[in-house]
């Protein structure tokens, strides 16, 4: 309903928000998962919560300055109403985006999932009546995602004060402190996995305008289907890898991944069959240029969800750097690769871009992980009749072993 047009200017206005909250965030989720299984977990999910609506507050006023000028180049066609809605909305999106990490440093995956599910849901609602019915464009797409993020922050407030009404808390200074310590050396990861997947949004601007960019993210959010189930899987092995010892994390990990490459493998299969066909029945025909991206992509996320299991591991062992130094090697060589394939090939040139950055990062993450543990890389990428043999044995119990 929007079209490729206003799409472009949607996914740009949603891109700036997150890469708001990811620069500013100082690698506080990892931090608190992280320390939860090593310290009182409600202590360490208040501080970090006293801290993230600090930096929330800060990050969103001095992004506004920043926002506007950049409107001129990166940001061309973008209304200046969109981008005011940006800077109102980081408080909000930083606050969404702690609970998720503050669920799973409690082991509560299961209303970390729910908050997940609700936010996408009361969207959906929303877009359908105020673009749907009520034919408010864009504005009423914004409205509909602003009116979810709260939604979902409201619902998120309401579990956790439950959870901690009797208990006393209080600030601690020596635990903040811990806490930015040890996400800011997380910190350089996390935001160049995300500008690895949306940063070239913004050069696709640049080069070729919001239609473009349209086209692209359409794409790029179908493809990305492909990493829901490693980041699930990773949702639950870094709280349980934080408290192993390192013989334990050496046998758990390399099975999880061998285990995730098999399916993630099928599912690029499936999108390179289907692609044009999901593209024209969700989207519709005017959205087929998307489907060249798309290809191209395959192949780099395949391996950026092995990527994924083992960034997961190293941070959860205390190893964060490595995280960091394989995300940024991956961010350099996307955007030197854009800079060179997107005025040649267009949107395809963005995606084959990606795909080589994210196929850098994993076998530079696989060497770094079989240097600091001694892992075979067989071990990590080819599954065994014992990984099955396990995996049916804990669909049985409907839960995963901690073997």
């Amino acid at each position: 309903l929007l079209g490729p047009a206003n799409k472009g200017v949607l996914s740009l206005l949603t891109v700036m928000l997150v890469m708001a909250v990811t620069l500013g965030r100082c690698g506080l989720g990892s931090a608190v998962i992280y320390f939860g299984g090593r310290r009182p977990a409600w202590a360490v999910i208040f501080n970090g919560g006293l801290l993230i609506a600090v930096i929330g507050a800060a990050t969103a006023l001095l992004s506004l300055p920043v926002i506007l000028l950049s409107r001129p180049q990166l940001l061309r066609g973008i209304p200046l109403a969109g981008l005011l809605w940006v800077a109102a909305m980081i408080p909000v999106l930083f606050a969404f985006d702690y609970f998720q990490s503050a669920f799973i440093a409690i082991l509560q995956v299961n209303r970390r999932n729910l908050l997940l599910l609700l936010h996408p849901l009361v969207q959906l609602v929303l877009l359908a009546v105020t673009v749907g019915v009520l034919r408010q464009g864009l504005a009423g797409a914004l409205f509909s995602l602003s009116a979810a993020l709260v939604i979902g922050v409201a619902w998120s407030l309401i579990k956790l004060k439950r959870e901690v009404a009797g208990r006393l808390l209080r600030a601690d200074r020596g635990l903040m402190k811990q806490l930015l310590r040890f996400g800011m050396r997380s910190h350089l990861g996390g935001v160049m996995e995300v500008m690895n997947s949306r940063a070239d949004f913004l050069l696709i601007n640049f080069f070729l305008g919001p239609a473009a960019v349209g086209f692209f993210s359409v794409a790029v959010n179908l493809g990305e289907v492909i990493w829901r189930f490693p980041e699930a899987v990773v949702l639950t092995l870094m709280p349980r890898v934080a408290r192993m010892d390192a013989d334990q994390a050496g046998a758990f990990s390399p099975r999880i991944c061998r285990l995730v490459l098999l399916p993630v493998l099928l599912f690029c299969l499936g999108l390179l069959l289907l692609g044009r066909t999901l593209i024209r029945f969700f989207f519709g025909a005017s959205f087929l240029p998307a489907v060249a991206p798309l290809l191209w992509l395959l192949p780099g996320f395949a391996a950026f969800a092995v990527w994924k299991i083992l960034a997961g591991d190293l941070v959860a062992r205390g190893r964060p750097l490595i995280y960091s130094a394989t995300a940024a090697a991956a961010f350099a060589a996307m955007v030197l690769l854009d800079l060179w394939l997107i005025p040649a090939w267009g949107i395809a040139g963005a995606a084959a871009a990606s795909s080589a950055a994210y196929l850098f990062a994993s076998v530079l993450i696989i060497l770094m992980y079989r240097r600091v543990t001694g892992v075979r890389l067989g071990d990590l990428l080819l599954a065994k009749k014992s990984d099955f043999r396990l995996l049916r044995e804990s669909f049985r119990r409907d839960s995963l072993p901690d073997r």
